[in-house]
This record gives structure tokens, sequence and C-alpha cells, in this order.
């Protein structure tokens, strides 16, 4: 993907090990001795690191290797989970990976409401369909 980490030492290298090797790790399934094979446990980071240190480049490196899907701001429940008016699933079932850049500079309440409206689904895997009327405008 552009960076070679045997080229680097000192500082770049400690700066490698800090930031891009766990952004790199969790893309890949972690398969334990104690699950069966077909099962494997589900992994969200949240990453707060300083301003330019190379998220939002990582994010846009991937795309072309990984099924992943970015916003650069919280999504809603109907772009994210499931569009009611539109009988169409959100991007949790589209993509494999999703990256919300610049998630700390937004406002407490729709950081709230993101939680609420994906934590049974972040937690075990299993997705709330709710099928009527979305009064969440922001589509």
């Amino acid at each position: 993907m552009g960076l070679n980490p045997f080229d680097l030492e000192g500082k770049e290298k400690e700066l490698f090990d800090s930031l891009y090797i766990p952004r790199i790790l969790v893309l890949y399934p972690v398969k334990t001795p104690m699950l069966p094979n077909e099962m494997v446990p589900y992994t969200h980071i949240m990453q707060f690191t300083p301003a330019a240190t190379g998220k939002t480049q990582f994010v846009f490196t991937i795309k072309n290797y990984f099924n992943v899907d970015y916003y650069d701001k919280i999504p809603s429940r109907a772009k994210g989970i499931y569009h009611a008016q539109l009988d169409i699933p959100g991007a949790v079932y589209k993509h494999d990976y999703i990256f919300i850049d610049e998630f700390t500079k937004k406002d407490t309440q729709k950081i709230q409401e993101f939680m609420d409206n994906y934590s049974t689904g972040l937690s075990s895997g299993e997705w709330v369909v709710e099928k009527g009327s979305d009064k969440n405008k922001d589509l």
C-alpha cells in the first residue's frame, strides 16, 4: 500500500508501530481455538489520535483492497442500518468495514443517537430492522 515498514527507523518506526499496525491488524478476522472456525468475534475500533496522523489517508488507501464504506459524519440510521421508506438495507449489511471520520468533532447528542442506534448490533452482530416511517430526515 505504498509503505515499507522495513525501511523505517527511530521515531518513524515507533509511530508506525503505534498507529498503523493496529489499523491494519483489525482488518483481518481473529480466529481463536475456543470458537468454531466459522465463528469470528466482532472487533470494533475507535481511534482517537492527533490530527495529521494518517487516519483518513489510511481509509482511502484500503478502500481498493477491502469492502469499506466511509462517512465524514455520523450516518443516519437509514444509511447505516435500514432505510424503511425505500425498504433497503444500510451500510452494515453491504460492507465489511465502516469508517466514520472526525467522530469526536460532532455534537454530543448526535453521538448518543449513534450509540443508541448501533450499540446492539455492534455488541452482538445482530441488527434490528424496523419497517415503517423513518423520521430521520438526514438521508
